[in-house]
């Protein structure tokens, strides 16, 4: 049985292959191992913000840390995502001398909605989009200054609606 539903690609065993069920594919088992441990260092080593926003609601952040980083990378999600989506980039990313701030958009990911219809986002202007991101990167260029540093660099990577934000 192919691994892909069209039958095509990589993965396709000829017409002539025996299927055998006691095939391990090691990439299935390193993929899960891999997400196992992106997720753990979301969930133990990152810190979720809450911040106000125009019109009464808050905006979730991740940030990931460390007193000796001296650039930040900040991550802008696209339209319906959550930070938690990437949690393996930031896990990939721990060791590059980066903070890293995922932010979740006004209505998007565990940032409050602002209109009661279920996981539906609604936003007024656009451009809050950008001065929330941009509050938000103030925000934590003040904390690093205020804890006695600074960042030398900082980058913004975003995706679909984020790089449109950005």
């Amino acid at each position: 049985m192919p691994l892909d539903s069209q039958n095509s690609g990589p993965f396709v065993k000829s017409a002539n292959h025996k299927e055998d069920n006691s095939v391990n594919y090691s990439g299935a088992q390193s993929l899960k191992s891999t997400l196992s441990s992106a997720y753990r260092f979301f969930w133990k080593s990152g810190r979720s913000h809450f911040f106000f926003v125009e019109g009464g609601s808050t905006q979730h952040v991740r940030s990931f840390l460390n007193k000796k980083n001296k650039k930040l990378l900040i991550i802008s999600t696209g339209r319906g995502e959550s930070s938690l989506k990437y949690a393996e980039v930031c896990h990939e990313l721990k060791s590059t001398g980066f903070d890293i701030i995922v932010v979740d958009h006004r209505g998007q990911g565990f940032s409050e909605r602002f209109i009661e219809t279920g996981n539906l986002g609604h936003i007024e202007n656009f451009g809050d989009y950008a001065a929330d991101l941009e509050a938000c990167i103030v925000n934590f260029k003040d904390l690093k200054k205020n804890s006695g540093g600074g960042y030398q660099k900082t980058l913004i990577l975003g995706h679909s609606m984020g790089s449109c934000v950005a």
